[in-house]
């Protein structure tokens, strides 16, 4: 509970008051292996599959991207750009339709779209990506400046984000 305290940057005591109201509504699962109290949202109702789909589709991307991405060879560093960064960041708009990512390397088409692929079916969202070369990414590309230029969600790698060295 201390990490779901650290994350929502709340108290322990209010998050294991809140933690008790969701066991007792039957929406999470609470086990205690020692001293640590283990919490699991429980999926088998409607609620249950609702919170599990706004979760997926406000903060999934980002876990689902990355583990599908980084299992293709020769991606050097991959982010997702555009809108859904954007909101992620803060900036004001529109629900995003799409999510974008921007993937660098030299990854084989079949095998990057192919994990796309598997990424969309389980975001529910489509994936438009973006291949470039190292060289591309570190050149003077109007594309390449305006992409740095926006907020970026960096996947894995390596990549300059807004005149900052960023590492995920």
């Amino acid at each position: 509970m201390s990490q779901i305290a650290d994350a929502t940057r709340a108290s322990l005591p209010t998050v294991s008051r809140e933690v008790n109201r969701l066991e007792q509504s039957g929406l999470v699962a609470v086990q205690n292996v020692g001293r640590t109290r283990m919490v699991q949202a429980k999926v088998d109702n409607p609620v249950g599959q609702a919170m599990r789909q706004l979760i997926l589709v406000t903060y999934g991307p980002v876990p689902v991207l990355r583990d599908t991405l980084q299992g293709v060879s020769n991606i050097e560093g991959a982010a997702i750009y555009g809108s859904w960064a954007s909101r992620r960041s803060g900036v004001a708009g529109h629900v995003p339709n799409d999510i974008d990512v921007l993937v660098v390397g030299s990854p084989s088409r079949q095998k990057l779209y192919e994990a796309i692929d598997d990424a969309e079916q389980k975001l529910g969202y489509e994936v438009n990506v973006k291949r470039l070369s190292p060289e591309a990414w570190n050149s003077q590309d109007g594309f390449v400046q305006t992409v740095r230029s926006r907020p970026m969600e960096v996947l894995f790698g390596q990549l300059e984000v807004n005149d900052v060295h960023a590492e995920a």
